[in-house]
């Protein structure tokens, strides 16, 4: 967590992580708990879990569940056994703390210190830690310095109480191996696709089964709760005040920090890797070189190169088109770096060989090395002092906007003051928040927490700055009229007979199938189609994302048809595997220490988990008030 935070801290994820310390605290903390056995909800070895500990840690992971997952029924909720997980995780967190103090595990104030202060979020322009914005965050997400030391104490000494559990774990070379090989296999087949939109005209819909089926489902037609919300933007770009900027003052940053407007000689691109070993044999040299060919083939026929990359590259960047965005000399190895830079915006190169494989790039754009005149960036400076200046009155100009809240209870006076406006937004949802200002979800849900003409008590945090919200209508979630939501039903009930029909003709086939002597497809030739190659992850190109299906092709023999006809978004197909493709032993050799590293994470992560398992085991846990748990 703590690896987490330091290296994502500028962002809004890392900013709602603080308002849900509290949650953490619930799950790792003990506190001070009394006597009262009508307030305990259990012991763990004597030591008591709280109902109302408890309590607020199952009310957090159920609005965070529900913010992922919006219009869950509460039948569906208890199916998740949701109280018993909070519990056990309570449970759990209870031993390691016991644990801990066994071993006479501790975090000094030197440690707690250091860590606080290399979060980023705490930190100003030089990268040092600033009190003022350290109690401007937490008090900006309800928390006090003694809360949050409390729970980041604890984060440390779980870490090292983990880092105990996982000493033992040592890797043996032949079981990374042997998890290489699994992992790495890959696998061809062909299919016979029966899709249901081949099936579809025989479907028909009368109003009585639309008006049954709209009734039946008359809470996932719903619109969902909105609000409409005014608010105050507190930031430095809505503070600045560029006018009150001199032209010296300008010039004397231009000066000062001309190097910062020199922008080096850049290329923009996109690749596609097919990896190869720096050490390959001949004939995997080959076989890559057979791959992407066959790749530049495609683009010749007139395949987008994005579309390309995302389908058939080995890299990083494969889900994002294979786009590298813009980069300068000295940002890519050499090979790589002197085709990109040779290429005209819009061309594609030949194979370029590096250590990481072989590579299609096609250059998208190109600028060249320059320098901006102080009167091309005047305003842009203009603008970034003003800001700076606002950035840094910003701790007292927020105090002061509070200061008239309390006094005045509204947001003009605040406006007024400051000379700032009023803004509103739009009706918004929980899922989709307000389209005006980036308010992190965790504030959101805040906001749909409270009552209508309710001020937030405290200041949102943002990225830049702060905003106060007041909420000014409350719009219920209602059902859509049948009418309107008549098409959508029409086009369910239609795909899912079609669907229908679409499976009982593949078993008929299937059938005919495997009563056959011959080992091909009698009259379904014609509908024979072939995979490319797939991993084990579940995607199979032709049929989309399918795990289960994957797993029965690489463990079912080659030639042999899967007995049953597997489910797929168009429909449903028959399917077997013609080739298994086993991994290379030069190219595990190549990266072994990385499979070893990977394996041996999976491993301590392992550890952990039977660890607690067996503290568990041992512990003496008594459930004072079982009715908590149930629902």
């Amino acid at each position: 967590m703590l690896d987490f935070m330091r290296k994502n801290a500028q962002s809004w994820g890392v900013k709602v992580l603080f308002g849900l310390i509290v949650v953490v605290f619930v799950f790792w903390g003990v506190g001070n708990f009394g006597n009262e056995k009508a307030a305990i909800l259990a012991t763990v070895n004597e030591q008591p879990i709280m109902i109302k500990e408890f309590g607020r840690a199952y009310e957090r992971t159920l609005q965070d569940i529900r913010d992922r997952e919006s219009g869950l029924s509460q039948e569906q909720i208890e199916s998740m056994d949701l109280k018993n997980r909070v519990f056990n995780q309570l449970i759990s967190s209870t031993l390691l703390s016991q644990k801990a103090r066994e071993w006479g595990l501790t975090i000094s104030a030197r440690q707690l210190r250091e860590s606080i202060g290399q979060i980023q979020v705490f930190q100003n322009e030089n990268k040092q830690f600033d009190p003022q914005r350290y109690k401007a965050v937490l008090k900006a997400n309800r928390l006090t310095p003694g809360q949050f030391e409390q729970d980041q104490t604890h984060n440390l000494l779980m870490e090292k109480v983990r880092s105990y559990i996982q000493l033992p774990a040592e890797p043996d070379p032949e079981e990374v191996r042997d998890f290489y090989n699994y992992a790495r296999t890959r696998a061809r087949a062909e299919y016979i696709a029966f899709e249901w939109t081949e099936y579809q005209d025989q479907v028909e819909t009368d109003q009585e089964r639309i008006q049954e089926f709209y009734e039946k489902n008359k809470e996932n037609f719903k619109v969902p709760e909105k609000i409409r919300i005014s608010y105050l933007d507190i930031t430095p770009s809505s503070l600045a005040e560029p006018e009150a900027v001199t032209d010296e003052e300008v010039a004397r940053y231009y000066a000062e920090h001309k190097s910062d407007y020199t922008e080096p000689e850049k290329v923009k691109a996109r690749h596609i890797l097919i990896e190869l070993p720096k050490d390959a044999d001949k004939e995997a040299e080959e076989k890559a070189r057979e791959r992407i060919a066959e790749i530049g083939q495609k683009l010749t026929e007139g395949t987008e190169f994005a579309d390309l990359a995302r389908k058939y590259s080995d890299g990083p960047s494969a889900s994002q088109g294979g786009d590298l965005g813009w980069f300068s000399r000295g940002s890519m190895v050499k090979p790589f770096e002197e085709a990109a830079f040779e290429l005209e915006p819009g061309t594609v190169s030949e194979p370029v060989r590096t250590q990481f494989g072989l590579h299609l790039i096609k250059v998208e754009d190109h600028r060249q090395a320059g320098t901006q005149t102080l009167e091309e960036v005047r305003g842009e400076i203009r603008e970034n002092l003003a800001r700076q200046r606002a950035a840094d009155e910003l701790p007292d100009v927020i105090d002061t906007a509070l200061e008239i809240l309390l006094e005045t209870g509204d947001l003009k006076g605040i406006a007024e003051e400051l000379g700032l406006r009023v803004r509103k937004t739009a009706p918004f949802s929980r899922s989709s928040g307000p389209e005006e200002v980036d308010i992190p979800e965790k504030s959101v849900n805040e906001l749909f927490s409270m009552a209508q003409g309710q001020i937030t008590e405290s200041p949102i945090l943002l990225d830049q700055g702060y905003v106060l919200a007041r909420v000014d209508e409350k719009i219920p979630s209602h059902p859509r009229d049948m009418e309107e939501v008549k098409p959508q039903i029409e086009s369910t009930l239609v795909r899912r007979s079609a669907m229908d029909l679409a499976e009982q003709a593949a078993e008929k086939a299937l059938e005919k199938i495997l009563s056959s002597s011959q080992s091909e497809p009698v009259g379904l030739d014609k509908r024979l189609q072939k995979t490319e190659e797939f991993g084990r992850r579940g995607f199979i190109p032709g049929l989309g994302m399918n795990p289960e299906l994957a797993e029965e092709l690489f463990s079912a023999e080659t030639g042999k048809w899967l007995q049953t006809p597997f489910e797929v978004k168009s429909g449903y197909v028959l399917a077997r595997p013609t080739q298994h493709i086993y991994p290379d032993k030069k190219e595990y050799e190549a990266q072994k220490q990385f499979w070893m590293s990977t394996y041996a994470r999976m491993e301590r992560q392992q550890y952990v988990q039977a660890f607690v398992q067996q503290l568990k085991k041992e512990a003496e846990i008594e459930i004072l008030n079982p009715r908590v748990l149930e629902y």
